[in-house]
C-alpha cells in the first residue's frame, strides 16, 4: 500500500491561485467571463484577499506537516522522538568515555604506585588511571611501563590515537610527568550522547520485536542502551538461544 502523507502546499500563491479557481468557477454561475476576469485581477478585491488567504494558510499547512511528519518515527526528530523513547520507558544513552593504555616512563626495577592517578588529554579533558596499579620500570623500551586509563570526561573528543601525549596532573613521585598513549590501547570508545539515528533505531527494535525474556529483540536494546558507539547490534541463532 502507497504511504499516505498529508497534501502540503509549495507556496502561498498555490494557495492564492487555488482560491482565485474556485472564485471563478461560482461567480461564472452568475456573471459574464469577462466580468469575472476582471474581478480576479492583481489589486482587486477578490485578489488581495486570495493573498492574505495564501499567506495565513500556507502557516497551517506548514504546522500540519511538521505534526504528521512528527508522528511517524521514521520522521520524527528532536524532541519528538525523545518523546516517543519516553513513552515506549526506553532509557536516555549518556555520552561515554574512552578506554585504553598509556605508556609511562620511571626509572629501571623501581615501582610505581597508581591510584586513580589523573592526568589531562591535549584538549584539556581529564583522564584517570583506571583503579589502584603497581607497575615495575622495564629496562627496555626506554625504562618504560603501561597503566590502563579511563576518561574521566566524555564524548568523541576524549579519543587519542596511539602515539599521542598526555600529562599527569600529580604523578607518583618517580614517574614522569608525561605518558604516551600506547599502540597496544589506543585511547577509544568515547561518544557523543546519542544521535537520532541510534535513537531511532532503539525504537524501531522496541516496535518491531517486542522485546522479552532474552529474545533476539532483548539482546539488540541491551547492547543499544549501553553505549551511542554501538552502530547496530546484530544476533545470530545458536545452541541454546540466540
Amino acid at each position: 500500500m502507497a504511504e499516505t502523507r498529508i497534501y502540503t502546499p509549495s507556496s502561498a500563491e498555490e494557495i492564492r491561485d487555488d482560491f482565485l479557481t474556485d472564485f471563478r468557477l461560482e461567480a461564472r454561475k452568475y456573471a459574464t467571463d469577462d466580468d469575472v476576469d476582471r474581478a480576479c485581477l492583481p489589486g482587486s478585491d477578490v485578489h488581495i484577499l486570495a493573498t492574505a488567504m495564501g499567506n495565513l494558510g500556507l502557516l497551517q499547512y506548514s504546522n500540519i506537516s511538521t505534526n504528521d511528519a512528527n508522528a511517524d518515527v521514521l520522521l520524527a526528530s528532536g524532541k519528538k522522538l525523545d518523546e516517543k523513547r519516553e513513552a515506549l520507558g526506553l532509557p536516555e544513552v549518556q555520552a561515554s568515555p574512552s578506554t585504553g593504555i598509556l605508556t609511562v616512563t620511571l626509572p629501571v626495577s623501581s615501582v610505581a604506585n597508581f591510584n586513580n592517578t589523573e592526568f589531562t588529554l591535549p584538549n584539556g579533558k581529564r583522564g584517570k588511571v583506571d583503579g589502584v596499579q603497581s607497575v615495575v620500570g622495564l629496562a627496555t623500551p626506554f625504562n618504560t611501563a603501561q597503566v590502563n586509563v579511563v576518561t574521566i570526561d566524555t564524548g568523541e573528543d576524549t579519543n587519542l590515537a596511539a602515539g599521542q601525549k598526555v600529562k599527569f596532573i600529580s604523578p607518583p613521585s618517580n614517574v614522569s610527568i608525561e605518558a604516551t598513549v600506547s599502540v597496544n590501547g589506543p585511547l577509544r570508545g568515547g561518544t557523543d550522547a546519542e544521535d537520532d539515528e541510534h535513537k531511532r533505531d532503539r525504537i524501531l527494535n522496541r516496535l518491531r520485536t517486542v522485546p522479552a525474556g532474552g529474545n533476539w529483540g532483548f539482546l539488540i536494546e541491551k547492547a543499544l542502551n549501553a553505549s551511542a558507539a554501538l552502530q547496530y547490534a546484530f544476533v545470530y541463532p545458536a545452541l541454546g538461544g540466540p
